[in-house]
């Protein structure tokens, strides 16, 4: 007489969150599914298995599909995770361009994490990021005074948090002083940010370093500005972040821009665009494509009128397209 297995749905959780950890895609959405089929009506089980489901999208910046399954996952978590959930969303709001919605979302977790430090810091991050992302398009100082509010609430408790927490504190810190101008303090912080980071988180760091010395040398090419891109690109690309490989060839063609390599400064930043592009990060790819127009139309290459044709059309029917 033969047995009926049963399988229980922990077992596809926790090789999911192997996959997650992996950066593998295909093999995260398979066992994460399977895990949510055998969750069954487990209302706990299913909590766990919703929230992680969202998360690995929004790791994986499968934006649009993680903002329809968000509001999935909402419905069997609440409490800090719920919290965590909401500022997916925000993040991913502010990829996409809605900024106000983004803000709404961050402005409101503030008042429901008080209790949990880690969660604060993460909200009160998300805080300053987002005044940050109105500041680069605005420059309007209410907004490079909230980046300075939200830092510093984060920064009372630097010595409460982990190492990966302290790093995106002195992270914030290093773009802030770049903003304002103080080039020796900003490049001081950001380096001594670099300790507290893993190497998959890496090249955010580094290529915000990098920003920071091409703009220190303005006339020439910094060597540590092209050490710092060619190991965010190199750890970008082993963990398959396009976001921040995007960066890199935007920082990249910037470099290549100052040396008169017209053209191939051009192909890098459309590769800059398609990567920005697969990380679902419209606004930064905007912010490419407004480079593009400028360099073309600057030197009159007619040869590249018709790529800003193509280019627009990837943003019909999105909030940015008015933008372009």
């Amino acid at each position: 007489m033969s047995k009926t297995i049963k399988l229980s749905p922990i077992i596809f959780y926790e090789e999911a969150e192997k996959m997650l950890e992996g950066k593998d895609l295909l093999g995260f959405m398979s066992k994460i599914s399977i895990a949510e089929v055998l969750a069954g009506d487990d209302v706990e089980m299913l909590a766990k298995v919703t929230f992680l489901h969202a998360k690995g999208l929004y790791e994986f910046h499968q934006h649009n599909r993680a903002l329809k399954y968000i509001h999935h996952a909402l419905e069997y978590n609440s409490g800090g995770n719920a919290v965590r959930l909401k500022n997916y969303r925000g993040v991913i709001f502010g990829y996409l361009g809605e900024i106000e919605k983004a803000e709404n979302i961050f402005r409101e977790s503030i008042n429901e994490v008080q209790d949990d430090v880690e969660l604060l810091i993460i909200v009160l991050l998300n805080n300053w990021w987002i005044n940050w992302v109105k500041y680069k398009s605005e420059k309007k100082d209410d907004s490079l005074q909230m980046m300075k509010k939200y830092l510093e609430l984060a920064n009372a408790h630097f010595n409460e948090v982990d190492d990966k927490l302290k790093g995106k504190i002195l992270n914030n810190y290093s773009v802030y002083y770049f903003n304002l101008g103080d080039i020796d303090k900003a490049i001081e912080i950001g380096e001594k940010a670099l300790q507290y980071f893993e190497e998959r988180d890496l090249p955010k760091m580094l290529n915000n370093l990098a920003v920071i010395y091409i703009s220190f040398e303005e006339d020439g090419i910094s060597e540590k500005a092209l050490e710092y891109l060619n190991r965010a690109e190199v750890i970008g690309q082993k963990y398959t972040n396009n976001l921040e490989v995007a960066k890199t060839f935007y920082n990249k063609a910037e470099i290549e821009l100052r040396e008169d390599q017209l053209f191939t400064a051009l192909d890098t930043l459309y590769l800059a665009f398609e990567h920005f592009k697969q990380a679902e990060a419209l606004t930064y790819a905007i912010d490419v494509l407004g480079k593009i127009m400028e360099v073309t139309n600057e030197h009159n290459l007619e040869c590249f009128k018709s790529l800003e044709k193509t280019l627009k059309k990837d943003f019909e029917g999105t909030s940015l397209y008015k933008k372009i």
